[in-house]
């Protein structure tokens, strides 16, 4: 079991607020035309770039986030998609000693990660904190069994009991700003990252498959028919024109179903749950989150080229099929 405790409070050697005017200024004062004011609060999505393992990690160590969507003031990006952000491991706990003040999930080790900071569109360094009322705990299909805890000595703690001895990467939670902020406008409005072009065409479905011990090859099929072989470590790439598609592991699996948008790209990982894990079942298909998706899955191998599906041996309807135990409900 692994407990990650994100600490609302901060250490003494935090990155100082991105401006040296007092993070204090209040929403009544009125702000220059000149400055942003980032606000105290503000939420940031953020997730691990990195796994934490109690049986590797050390106190002190930092860890790697990344920024999961942009956030925006004033109808400017102030916090950029993908900005570098840092935690560090404060304290780990292998084992429950008597006498010791942990959660009554702890027992079996642990780790609290303090939030440092995140970098501003101005290539500067705002603090972070844990949110003082967390709406989410980590969302990554991998840690979906995550359990969100708030003790009630003092509340200064976020508390994630995982029923496994590793957090993993792509584990997503949400900070706050640690106080307000005034950013340079200019310094902003120059930093502003170029606009996103929208794609058109067939959808890009990546399926792939995390490296695990002892993970089995599976069949992916869509709609009424196989198109691939999935194996751990491997990903595998193919489009589809839009419209709703049925997807599963095996041919009588649980189903995943995706309404493919025009132009748009989707990563879908295979869970297979660990034995280490107090959690059963069939392996399963769960759709990620875009950049989430595409950063896990760069630590994939593409199949051959031989084992790449060839969409085009297979009619719309069979790719559209619903499965049998659906169509007879």
């Amino acid at each position: 079991m692994v407990l990650l405790a994100v600490s609302y409070g901060l250490a003494q050697e935090q990155p100082q607020p991105a401006t040296k005017a007092e993070a204090g200024t209040s929403g009544a004062t009125e702000i220059p035309a000149i400055k942003i004011r980032l606000p105290k609060g503000t939420a940031v999505r953020l997730f691990l770039m990195e796994p934490i393992s109690i049986r590797t990690a050390k106190a002190g160590a930092s860890v790697k986030l990344q920024v999961l969507g942009p956030v925006q003031l004033d109808n400017l990006v102030v916090i950029a998609n993908k900005a570098p952000a840092s935690a560090t491991i404060t304290e780990i706990t292998e084992v429950y000693k008597p006498g010791q003040e942990v959660s009554m999930y702890w027992h079996g080790g642990g780790l609290k990660l303090r939030l440092d900071s995140v970098m501003l569109i101005d290539q500067q360094k705002q603090v972070l904190q844990a949110q003082d009322a967390p709406k989410e705990a980590v969302t990554n299909a991998a840690v979906e069994w995550a359990e969100p805890i708030l003790p009630n000595s003092g509340g200064t703690l976020l508390l994630l009991a995982l029923k496994e001895e590793t957090l993993p990467r792509g584990a997503v939670f949400t900070a706050v700003m640690n106080g307000d902020t005034l950013l340079d406008r200019s310094a902003v409005e120059a930093a502003q990252p170029a606009p996103v072009v929208r794609k058109h065409g067939d959808a890009s479905v990546i399926v792939y498959y995390p490296h695990i011990w002892l993970g089995p090859s599976l069949t992916l099929w869509c709609g009424s028919v196989p198109i691939g072989k999935a194996r751990k470590g491997q990903k595998l790439n193919f489009t589809l024109p839009p419209g709703e598609y049925h997807f599963r592991l095996w041919q009588t699996g649980d189903q995943y179903s995706l309404h493919a948008e025009d132009g748009e790209e989707y990563y879908m990982q295979i869970v297979v749950p660990s034995f280490r894990a107090r959690k059963e079942g069939p392996p399963k298909l769960l759709l990620m989150e875009h950049d989430v998706g595409e950063f896990d899955s760069g630590y994939t191998t593409w199949v051959e080229a031989k084992d790449t599906p060839d969409m085009t041996k297979y009619d719309l309807a069979q790719l559209q099929a619903e499965p049998p135990a659906k169509r007879h409900r």
